[in-house]
């Protein structure tokens, strides 16, 4: 067992520090005691002292912590605490810098900043005991005063408002009184990053005080009980989703497991949609929605935990003979949504709009994609954008004679199989709809292509995978009498290429990618110049991009 008391003995006596500097500075607003504010000054000084002696005390912690995870987490807990802790102190000294430019001190009574201070102190006087017993009930105590924090602080700027609408002498004490109610407000912002840190300490997973409430409704879980949860972190995803499997031990035992995943409304709508959408027609391929919450700007859902390992996982990790297997019920069951779901009816991706909709998130990043013309002696190099420009005609000529039931983010990492059942399931389904299949056969086999895995026997399998799907795909094609599948897919190998390097930091890699969307632009392009657009169906997709 670790030994604590070091960090709790000066933990304790900087509570009590911050405690008496934001005394100190209630009774100079309130009573003008000026002769305290020079203390409250060098007692900062103080503050700043045992917030670094806690901190070298945490990471000794951590150094003889070795394997201990909770005492690491412990650790890295205190000095988040800690170093909010510190912040309010300094939103103390600040407020007193403010006071220096008040006129008229008999104007902050008026305005009643004692609730403002009542509230702060009320929140840290919970601090010391939730932090080390990691008490989710006090947790939220100290988060919720944030929360009172913000009504009060939009109470006094209202009336801040009215009183500088009506005009007069008072304009800068008005705008000073102002600038002190809001280091009360960010005090709060401070708690409840308190609060957020000592909720991820009891849960043992990072979480922000709505995801924390999303899950407790989403369960149906008493507040506070949320203790009794162990929430363990699948992924992030880049939309901002958290995504976490839950184990429920309020039931005794191991508990039950399930997966909770949580984000902004519109995604989460989205994906809620997107499940009842497959469960229409095939509603073993996708998990049960077990449960769903909805707030103002963020909604959850409670989904049936899928047991297996992603795609991605099997092909990085898996034996020859479970990649084989996994990839013949992917294709296997492709081939059956999308002939059973076929509907004739003339759709178009818009590979080239969605393109144009995500280029400047790739400029962020690769700065000198896309403005790339040039001249070689006498010859002009058009820039990709003019590429993209020309390949508009293609696309507005070219679109699919059908629609089937796509995934819309056909990535490996949104594809489970389970070995021991060989049961295949999807996952995140937020842009599923009725569409063009070649979505979702493009998004695959770049989404193969871009794992950021060097070795040689990795991209060997990569390449085999992409190249047997791409098999797969043209196969059905012929048999469906899909005339322009190779030049639609080159088409939206090019989007995937090029979209995917805004997620890829290693130049190099990004670059290949774009390189390679460029060089298909050029074949099609090159296929039939001018204006005659010719006979697409002797289009084929050029192989060797495939290959890594």
């Amino acid at each position: 067992m670790p030994n604590l008391r070091p960090i709790q003995e000066n933990f304790r006596f900087l509570i009590l520090e911050v405690t008496k500097q934001l005394d100190s500075t209630l009774s100079v607003l309130e009573s003008g005691a000026i002769e305290l504010i020079e203390g409250v000054y060098l007692k900062d000084d103080y503050i700043d002292n045992l917030r670094g002696f806690i901190d070298d005390k945490c990471l000794s912690l951590i150094r003889e912590a070795g394997q201990d995870e909770r005492t690491v987490e412990l650790a890295r807990a205190v000095d988040t605490v800690t170093s909010n802790l510190e912040r309010i102190a300094d939103f103390a000294v600040n407020i007193l810098g403010q006071y220096r430019y008040i006129k008229d001190t008999s104007l902050l009574q008026r305005f009643e900043l004692q609730p403002c201070f009542a509230e702060v102190l009320s929140g840290m006087e919970r601090i010391e005991d939730a932090l080390f017993t990691s008490d989710v009930a006090g947790a939220l105590k100290i988060c919720r005063s944030e929360f009172t924090l913000d009504k009060l602080y939009a109470e006094r700027f209202k009336r801040v408002m009215e009183e500088l609408r009506l005009g007069g002498e008072r304009t800068e004490d008005l705008v000073t009184t102002l600038f002190i109610a809001r280091y009360l407000e960010r005090m709060g912002d401070s708690l409840l990053n308190i609060g957020e840190a000592i909720i991820s300490l009891a849960l043992r997973e990072r979480l922000k005080i709505h995801q924390y409430w999303a899950l407790e409704e989403t369960l149906d879980v008493g507040e506070g009980e949320g203790e009794r949860l162990r929430l363990e972190s699948i992924a992030e995803t880049k939309s901002g989703c958290r995504i976490g499997k839950v184990r429920d031990l309020r039931s005794g035992g191991e508990g039950n497991l399930v997966l909770f995943k949580e984000g902004s409304l519109d995604k989460m709508i989205d994906e809620r949609d997107g499940i009842a959408f497959w469960q229409e027609r095939y509603p073993a391929l996708v998990p049960k929605v077990l449960g769903w919450q909805e707030g103002e700007h963020h909604a959850s859902l409670l989904l049936e935990y899928l047991r297996g390992k992603t795609l991605q996982e099997i092909l990085l990790d898996g034996d020859t003979a479970e990649v084989n297997t996994a990839l013949s019920a992917l294709t296997s069951a492709l081939r059956e949504i999308w002939g059973s779901t076929r509907k004739d009816e003339h759709v178009n991706p818009g590979f080239v709009r969605q393109i144009a909709k995500r280029f400047d998130d790739v400029r962020v990043v690769h700065p000198d994609f896309g403005s790339d013309d040039g001249e070689i002696g006498g010859l002009s190099i058009p820039s990709f954008d003019e590429l993209l420009t020309r390949a508009e005609a293609v696309e507005a000529a070219v679109g699919a004679r059908f629609s089937t039931f796509i995934h819309g983010d056909f990535n490996v990492d949104n594809v489970i199989f389970d070995p021991q059942t060989g049961r295949l399931h999807f996952i995140d389904l937020h842009r599923s709809r009725r569409a063009d299949y070649v979505q979702d056969v493009s998004v695959f086999m770049v989404s193969n292509f871009r794992l950021p895995v060097l070795a040689k026997a990795h991209r060997r399998r990569l390449s085999a995978v992409i190249q047997a799907f791409y098999g797969f795909a043209r196969d059905f094609a012929r048999e469906e009498g899909d005339a322009t599948f190779e030049v639609r897919l080159t088409l939206g190998m090019i989007r995937s290429f090029t979209t995917s390097t805004r997620f890829v930091l290693d130049d190099r890699f990004a670059r290949s990618m774009y390189l390679r969307a460029r060089y298909l632009l050029e074949r099609l392009l090159a296929h039939r110049p001018g204006v005659e657009l010719g006979d697409w169906s002797a289009f084929e997709l050029p192989a060797n991009v495939l290959v890594s």
